[in-house]
C-alpha cells in the first residue's frame, strides 16, 4: 500500500469521524505523496476529499482546504500533461499551524 493510499484512508476515517483538522493534515500528507508520485488517481481522490472538507468546515480550516483542492487540482492538471510538481512548495501550505485533534 503507497503511502498516499494510507494516508488518504486516514483522511477519510478523520473525516467520518468528524475531525476535519485531522483529515486536511491527512490529505495534505495524501496530496503530496500522489503529486510525487504522479498518481492522477489519489490526486482525484484529494481534490474530492477536499471538496467536502470546504463544505464542513469553516474559517481557517476552510482556507485551508481550499488551498489543499486547489494544489492538488492543479498538480493533477500538471501530472496529466507530464509536468509533475516535484518542489518542497507544496509543503508551504501544510497544517503544521493547526493543532491536532
Amino acid at each position: 500500500m503507497s503511502t498516499q493510499e494510507i494516508e488518504l484512508a486516514k483522511a477519510r476515517a478523520a473525516l467520518e469521524r468528524g475531525k476535519l483538522r485531522a483529515a486536511v493534515r491527512y490529505g495534505w500528507t495524501a496530496g503530496l505523496a500522489a503529486v510525487q508520485a504522479g498518481d492522477e488517481e489519489h490526486l482525484e481522490a484529494v481534490v474530492q476529499l477536499a471538496a467536502v472538507l470546504r463544505e464542513r468546515s469553516s474559517g481557517r480550516l476552510r482556507q485551508e482546504a481550499e488551498r489543499l483542492s486547489a494544489y492538488c487540482a492543479g498538480s493533477l492538471s500538471d501530472v496529466r500533461a507530464g509536468t509533475i510538481r516535484r518542489s518542497g512548495l507544496g509543503g508551504l501550505f501544510r497544517l503544521d499551524r493547526f493543532s491536532k485533534s
